[in-house]
């Protein structure tokens, strides 16, 4: 028996344009998004979920693009609640993956607006699952993720090939666990913070295997 629905939506419009990329033009595109929400709870407040879809039209893509969502939380006591979560998004504007450093030894921040060819939009499946317990201003937070993305683009000319070019189509995966931490003394609050993630990419024309992406950072 559900009760304590709510039904919502939103619509948005923004315009993205592409800065100098290589001496090129500055291609732009407009974004257009509408996003319907809806949530309902059990009678004893114990289930909550909550359903989302987002609908975005890019257009110089002339294509949609659907991103539902959702969360889910059980409370099995009023200290406790266990939650769940899950969902896919996109991204029209990226930064290319350049394996080829500089002079000091860092990446170069490439970014590009996606063309629908070498540069395809970036699509990310995230879902996660965790826990958190809340009692006389102690909070804990624990929570663990993993996270698959489409159509990331690496700029390696050092890599290219007739068939390739410099630039190469390849997927990213990451995972790992957050832990906070608080402690709430009238006015005051104190708390510590501990993730453990990794994250890694495959590219078919540069590698056979995963390998550590640039941002994969073990410990923080």
């Amino acid at each position: 028996d559900w009760m304590n629905y709510d039904l919502s939506f939103s619509l948005k419009y923004s315009s993205v344009f592409e800065p100098d990329f290589m001496e090129t033009n500055q291609p732009s595109t407009d974004v257009y998004g509408a996003f319907a929400d809806y949530r309902f709870q059990d009678e004893q407040d114990r289930w909550t979920a909550q359903l989302g879809l987002r609908s975005v039209y890019v257009s110089n893509l002339d294509t949609y693009y659907w991103e539902p969502r959702l969360n889910l939380s059980y409370k099995p006591t009023d200290n406790l609640r266990i939650k769940a979560n899950g969902g896919i998004n996109h991204q029209f504007i990226n930064q290319l993956i350049e394996f080829d450093f500089n002079g000091i030894g860092v990446d170069n921040q490439i970014w590009t607006l996606v063309d629908g060819e070498e540069f395809p939009a970036l699509r990310s499946t995230q879902f996660a699952f965790g826990l958190d317990w809340a009692d006389n201003g102690w909070f804990v937070d624990i929570e663990g993720y993993y996270r698959r993305l489409r159509g990331i683009t690496s700029f390696a000319p050092a890599f290219a090939t007739v068939d390739s070019g410099d630039f190469n189509e390849g997927q990213g995966r990451s995972y790992g666990v957050d832990f906070l931490l608080r402690k709430r003394c009238g006015n005051h609050q104190s708390w510590i913070s501990y993730s453990w993630s990794h994250a890694e990419n495959f590219f078919d024309h540069l590698s056979s295997d995963w390998f550590p992406a640039f941002n994969d950072q073990r410990h923080r």
